[in-house]
């Protein structure tokens, strides 16, 4: 017979199973005898059953048994997590030290023999995207400022040189050589990086070291938005449109003070063209340029208020315009007419002379740009009259004509004798007429007269006559010139 539990052989006479312990079912159960002295069946020790003894495991509550079943994974988990660690240390081991050589060719060397074995080659890859993040993360953490106002982009060159050999370089063999299509995207991005690091230093030497501005705002305008200096090339960017607009207004300074007012307007046009392309045309800055123009123009007025207080009326009013050409919408209208009613009339200008007369004796005048006078100083603006021989007392020759219509109060120049006939025998001089009445006789020029300054009163005289006169005394013939220079006529300034 045998046991339906486990299968173990019972011998007759046996009520359970010595294996396994089970009773024998179809074996007669022992019936319990009274302790009244009774006989009862009892069953010898060695043919009963072994019961185990409970565990302490078995014992202990079952939140505890958990606990203890959860660390004893973890420690599990940690131990094969350990031992696949310093598997794959071993096996990167040898191309981080050659990373750590900062050399590019022995990186390539050390991953080119990875070739074939596919699992090494992704833990290879692995490394050489960390390197390439960590890269990154430090050239973002650099401060490149002073050494990039030395050098420009050289100082990117010279840091990657110092911290990573030729890892990073234009040599044949870099880490580029080593990067794999998983890798690419990260090396281009890094590569993006260096670049824009470099148009970062570039820009801060163009605008800290050679004050360059538009070069300068090219430059910044190539900084990433991932670059850690990216929020400060647009702080510069802003400045150097500052410094662009200074300079800017410095030239066309320089073409006003030539008299090509045209030509300074147009530079200011490129000037807001330029910032425009650069994009720099914000509220702001169209804001901030006309500002600075409306600035400008008031320190034109500015010096047209100094020049015609200093009586230079021709220097007030052309500042005037200046500022009416830099900024039309100004106020400066008022002025310009106030200015030009003390511009002095320029008797010495052919145009200006509204009729001429033939006088009674032979005699002509030119107008001239210049002339040289008897003791060698050079007139602008003349007049020169040539004394025509004559046996007669007095020549009364050509006469001019000019509408002063009311608006001056004195005429004055300069008379002096030419060069050219320095040594002649005759003398020469002028009439003013005003509106018919004799105002003013010039000196007399003649041979050994120095230069002679004049002025004389045309207060309410509407037309005024300009009569050339002479005399040569005898029958010579000569130079017999003498000339008038810068013959104008001025109303008198307001007293200050």
């Amino acid at each position: 017979m045998f046991c339906k539990k486990c299968g173990n052989e019972i011998k007759p006479g046996q009520n359970f199973c010595l294996k396994c312990g089970a009773p024998v079912n179809d074996a007669p159960h022992p019936t319990p005898q009274p302790a009244n002295g009774v006989q009862t069946t009892f069953q010898p020790v060695s043919q009963m059953p072994k019961v185990k003894k409970p565990s302490k495991f078995a014992l202990m509550p079952k939140k505890k048994k958990i606990a203890i079943a959860v660390s004893a994974c973890v420690a599990l988990v940690l131990v094969i997590t350990g031992i696949v660690v310093i598997s794959n240390l071993a096996e990167t081991a040898e191309l981080k030290r050659a990373i750590d050589s900062k050399s590019g060719s022995r990186v390539y060397e050390v991953y080119s023999a990875s070739y074939g074995d596919s699992k090494k080659r992704q833990k290879y890859d692995e490394v050489i995207a960390d390197t390439i993040a960590d890269i990154k993360t430090n050239l973002n953490a650099h401060d490149f400022d002073a050494a990039a106002q030395t050098s420009g982009d050289g100082a990117v060159e010279q840091y990657l040189s110092s911290e990573y050999g030729t890892l990073v370089s234009d040599s044949a063999i870099d880490l580029s050589a080593s990067v794999s299509p998983v890798n690419q995207t990260a090396w281009d991005d890094l590569d993006d990086l260096i670049d824009s690091k470099e148009n970062y230093c570039d820009g801060l030497y163009a605008y800290k070291t050679e004050q360059d501005y538009e070069t300068a705002i090219d430059y910044f305008q190539g900084v990433l938005g991932s670059d850690s200096e990216y929020s400060d090339s647009v702080t510069m960017i802003g400045e150097c449109a500052d410094g662009y607009i200074q300079a800017a207004l410095a030239q066309v300074d320089a073409y006003v003070q030539d008299g090509d007012i045209d030509g300074g307007m147009e530079l200011l046009r490129s000037a807001q063209a330029y910032l425009e392309s650069v994009g720099q045309s914000s509220a702001e800055v169209q804001e901030k340029m006309n500002t600075v123009m409306t600035t400008y123009a008031d320190s034109y007025m500015q010096k047209a208020e100094a020049e015609f207080q200093a009586g230079d009326v021709n220097a007030a009013v052309g500042n005037v315009e200046a500022a009416i050409a830099i900024n039309p919408n100004g106020d400066y209208q008022a002025k310009l007419d106030e200015y030009k009613m003390y511009l002095p009339f320029e008797l010495y200008k052919e145009e200006n002379v509204f009729r001429e007369e033939e006088g009674t004796a032979y005699g002509n005048y030119h107008f001239m740009d210049g002339e040289i006078s008897n003791d060698n100083q050079e007139f602008k603006n003349v007049i020169q009259v040539y004394v025509g021989n004559s046996e007669a007392a007095a020549l009364d020759m050509d006469h001019l004509f000019y509408n002063l219509g009311g608006r001056y109060d004195t005429v004055g120049g300069t008379i002096f004798l030419c060069n050219e006939a320095k040594s002649d025998k005759f003398t020469g001089y002028f009439e003013a007429y005003g509106d018919g009445k004799l105002l003013y006789t010039s000196p007399k020029i003649t041979t050994g007269v120095l230069p002679q300054d004049f002025s004389f009163s045309v207060s309410g005289v509407q037309t005024l006559e300009i009569r050339f006169c002479g005399t040569t005394g005898d029958s010579y013939w000569g130079d017999n010139t003498f000339g008038i220079a810068n013959l104008v006529a001025k109303k008198n300034l307001p007293q200050q």
